[in-house]
Parts: C-alpha cells; structure tokens; sequence
C-alpha cells in the first residue's frame, strides 16, 4: 500500500503570473522510516499480509515542474509505480488507485 500525501498550499493573486513550486519541493525524495505505518493501516482495515509487504517498501518521489507549468509527481518502488500530472489552480482528478484498490 501506498500513501501518497501530497499537499501544496500556493496562493496566486489575480492577474499575475501562475504560481511555481519552491525549489525545496521539487527533486528526488526517499523514504526513510514506516515507523506506526502497519499500526495505521492495521486501524484502517488493511490486513496483515499487505501491511507487512507495505512496510518493506522504500519508494523514491521524483517531483518535477516543467517550464509550462505542469507539475509530474512519479512514484518509484519495487512493489508498483504510477505518475501523475497537474497544473497548480487546476481541478485534478487522479486516474489511478492505490495499490489495495481504494479509489
């Protein structure tokens, strides 16, 4: 199972140019501890087999804006990966589920 919490707080005022990510949150990110994961899906009802292959995983974020403004987050493990795309002030609807198969 993967978790992915992605929150951007960019406030544009009107009539100016689209808002950009700072630098500190574009780049390559790994995981480094699931320390309470397995206690927070076990309370989600998420069973002890997925728990236990979810806490093994170490997956790598690689998030991207391009010059146009699109934003690419890529999620990297050897369990799954998935990429999505969005603009910042654009309604987006992800077209992927996790990997337990909630929507």
């Amino acid at each position: 199972i993967m978790i992915q919490i992605v929150v951007v707080g960019l406030v544009c005022a009107a009539g100016t140019q689209a808002a950009q990510l700072p630098n500190y949150m574009t780049g390559d990110f790994q995981l480094e501890t699931s320390e309470g994961f397995s206690d927070f899906m076990s309370e989600m009802g998420i069973g002890w087999f997925q728990r236990s292959i979810a806490c093994t995983l170490y997956p790598v974020q690689k998030i991207r804006e391009g010059s146009d403004g699109q934003i690419t987050i890529e999620t990297l493990s050897s369990f799954q990966s998935k990429k999505q795309s969005f603009r910042l002030g654009q309604q987006f609807f992800s077209d992927t589920d996790t990997a337990d198969g909630i929507e």
